[in-house]
């Protein structure tokens, strides 16, 4: 018996979603409850609802998501515990599933660098970690894409977007980063990824803040879930 099988009688692994005890093979999630997760597709990676949302204020050559997110739901769940619960692991697990989607419609090709979303210095001290940063090493594990978290700073502190409505998000997320080593960038495409996306207001600050201090900078996003604007 090797160690894994001990562990697990020992101390069963369980879903993050309906807490059943995983098999031998299962990481995270029961085969069950993935098959039950909302994958979204979009037609095109340069013209589609995540593109969209961004257009207004950002420029992004293309976006791309794996789930579909709703309130109360089981894409809600996992994301309380790649935020809150420290499930890394989960984080880097989502990160490779959102890999072999991105890779199966060659979007990666040109793709020189992976960019996580920070959370600021305060907010990471106390949650101890940045979900989106393992999520990003999730990706990198499963397509060799280096993660960089040297060249984005997140210098405000500002207060969760939950419960703000689009307008207020905005201007909460206003200047909200600053580029370090722009030099390092000039030229290439990054891939800027986080957990969730709403509005992309935050998205949208990020990729202003790079594009205004790197010349001939490529920009492309991606996200676990993506919310719908109509409600």
């Amino acid at each position: 018996m090797n160690l894994r099988r001990l562990l697990d009688i020992v101390l069963p692994r369980r879903c993050a979603i309906c807490h059943n005890i995983l098999g031998p093979e299962e990481q995270c999630l029961c085969a069950a409850c993935i098959t039950r997760l909302p994958f979204r597709h979009f037609e095109s990676p340069t013209d589609n609802d995540l593109v969209r949302r961004l257009w207004n204020t950002a420029s992004v050559y293309s976006g791309e998501t794996l789930l579909a997110y709703q309130a109360d739901s089981d894409v809600h769940t996992l994301v309380q515990h790649m935020k809150y619960r420290g499930r890394t692991d989960l984080c880097q697990l989502m990160g490779r599933m959102l890999a072999d989607k991105l890779m199966a419609q060659d979007f990666c090709r040109g793709i020189d660098m992976l960019i996580p979303i920070p959370l600021s210095r305060k907010r990471l001290r106390t949650r101890g970690y940045n979900q989106a940063e393992h999520i990003a090493r999730g990706v990198s594990q499963a397509t060799g894409i280096p993660v960089r978290t040297d060249f984005l700073l997140r210098i405000v502190d500002n207060p969760t977007q939950t419960s703000l409505r689009a307008a207020d998000r905005m201007h909460n997320t206003a200047r909200i980063f600053q580029a370090r080593n722009p030099n390092g960038l000039k030229g290439k495409h990054i891939l800027l990824l986080d957990d969730v996306i709403t509005t992309g207001s935050t998205t949208a600050s990020a990729l202003q803040t790079l594009t205004e201090s790197v010349p001939r900078l490529t920009s492309s996003v991606a996200c676990i879930a993506l919310t719908s604007l109509n409600g």
